[in-house]
C-alpha cells in the first residue's frame, strides 16, 4: 500500500505495545527498547542515490512510520 493510500485512522495499541509505551513514559530516557545496527560500506559510494534508496525504504515500511498518539486517556497508534 502506497503511503498516498493509508488512511489516517488510529487503532488500539496491543497489550504489548501498551507495556512499551507506558515503561517508555515511566523512563523517557532508557535506551531499553532502542535497537541499532549498522553496516560499513567500503569504497565510493553514490550518495544521491543512497539517500533516493533509503527515503524510499522508510516511505514503503509501514513499522517505521507507526506514531502513538494519545487523546483523552486512550492510547492507539496509526501510519504517518
Amino acid at each position: 500500500m502506497k503511503s498516498t493510500e493509508r488512511v489516517q485512522k488510529s487503532v488500539p495499541l496491543s497489550t504489548a505495545q501498551e507495556g512499551i509505551w507506558l515503561a517508555q513514559m515511566q523512563d523517557t530516557a532508557s535506551p531499553a527498547f532502542n535497537i541499532a545496527e549498522y553496516v560499513e560500506i567500503q569504497g565510493p559510494i553514490d550518495t544521491i542515490l543512497f539517500e533516493t534508496a533509503l527515503r524510499q525504504i522508510v516511505a514503503e515500511t509501514e513499522a517505521l512510520q507507526v506514531r502513538v498518539v494519545e487523546h483523552k486517556k486512550v492510547r492507539g497508534s496509526f501510519l504517518s
